[in-house]
């Protein structure tokens, strides 16, 4: 096989387990919600979580 067409095929493979992998990881493992509330907020004391933005 030409080292060209495993280049291609690595790169591909790359990029399609990024896309799909990663809006997997996104919607089942880390459950991303934007209506959340950050650690820093939710815990604040004004001592050990300050919330700096």
């Amino acid at each position: 096989m030409n080292s060209i067409v495993l280049v291609i095929v690595g790169a591909l493979v790359l990029v399609l387990g990024y896309r799909f992998y990663g809006s997997w990881i996104a919607a089942k493992v880390l459950v991303l919600d934007e209506t959340r509330e950050v650690p820093s907020k939710k815990f604040e004391d004004g001592h050990d979580y300050v919330p700096t933005n």
